[in-house]
């Protein structure tokens, strides 16, 4: 034991964690407890279900009044239309509306069973028409659109569903 070694000083531990991992690791979880808040509050101010003819007059009553200023805008508002009555008459009377023709739509025995002749008849006028506008380009009066507007709107409101 002749020689002594010297005694060497003391090497400070480094920290497992870096503090801004810490500061990160706090704001992720902060971010995720929010996130849950806000989807749990959106959850309790969720909207009761609307049944199908409610939303088609929902959507109608959106463009209630509307009066389009040039045929792009007459061919937006009876497309609107279309595609409303449309989708009223899949989810209502489980008719494949959406990829039928308008012709195809007249020939349909359910819609007569389900809305009548003069509903049926009044369903075909309004898609013809808006047929008309969209692909023909025909030319309508802003009376010729508000009337068509409320026509659809009578035909879903008296529906029997």
């Amino acid at each position: 034991m002749d020689e002594l070694r010297d005694i060497k000083p003391l090497v400070p531990l480094s920290e497992p964690w870096p503090w801004w991992l810490w500061l990160l690791a706090a704001l992720v979880l902060v971010g995720a407890v929010m996130l849950v808040w806000r989807k749990l509050r959106r959850k309790e101010r969720a909207p009761a279900a609307v049944n199908d003819a409610e939303a088609a007059r929902l959507a109608l009553a959106a463009i209630r009044g509307t009066r389009p200023r040039d045929q792009a805008g007459a061919e937006r508002l009876q497309s609107h239309i279309a595609v409303v009555l449309r989708r009223w008459i899949e989810a209502s009377f489980d008719v494949h509306a959406t990829e039928m023709t308008t012709e195809e739509l007249t020939a349909e025995p359910r819609l007569l069973k389900a809305l009548g002749e003069e509903g049926r008849s009044n369903l075909v006028a309004l898609l013809a028409f808006a047929d008309a506008v969209r692909f023909a380009s025909r030319p309508a009066s802003p009376d010729e659109h508000a009337e068509s507007v409320e026509r659809a709107w009578a035909l879903v409101d008296r529906s029997p569903t």
